[in-house]
């Protein structure tokens, strides 16, 4: 695998959480493993510039938009997909076939976001972390192990 590549979406407006905490997850990881990766991450408008920034100071290749056209296309290159777990992305996910690692929404009603992520999580898909509950520490050691050992995703494909 010449380069890790993720795709994190967070919604078609984009999601401040994804904006500034999982991009400050990423940028945290050690310089060694962020020369792997390059990231696709759908931004909100106003945090496009912000986000750049930042990824270029800690020497991340990127590609940063606030909407894709061309989300499936998306899909087919990343190796590993970060993402909330509305009905419509939990979708798209089990179309795509990729792992994924969701982070529901925990304003959700009635909690649906986590119960979405359940048909995917329970047949080996992909994982679950909750972002009220120390998901910085989580993310970011599930980060360094499947950047460190790629064959662990595919335990993770939906066959």
């Amino acid at each position: 695998m010449q380069r890790f590549e993720i795709l994190i979406v967070g919604g078609s407006l984009g999601a401040n959480f994804f904006s500034e905490q999982v991009t400050a997850i990423i940028c945290s990881l050690p310089r060694e493993l962020r020369e792997k990766i390059y990231i696709t991450q759908q931004v909100g408008k106003n945090d496009i510039s912000k986000v750049k920034r930042i990824y270029n100071n800690h020497k991340i290749e990127f590609f940063i938009e606030s909407f894709f056209d061309d989300i499936f296309e998306k899909f087919k290159k990343a190796h590993l997909i970060i993402t909330r777990s509305g009905g419509s992305s939990v979708a798209e996910i089990l179309t795509s076939r990729r792992p994924v690692i969701f982070i529901p929404l925990p304003t959700s009603f009635d909690n649906h976001q986590l119960e979405n992520t359940k048909l995917i999580t329970n047949i080996g898909g992909g994982w679950v972390l909750d972002q009220n509950n120390e998901v910085v520490k989580t993310l970011k050691k599930l980060l360094e192990n499947l950047i460190k050992n790629p064959k662990n995703l595919l335990l993770q494909v939906i066959r």
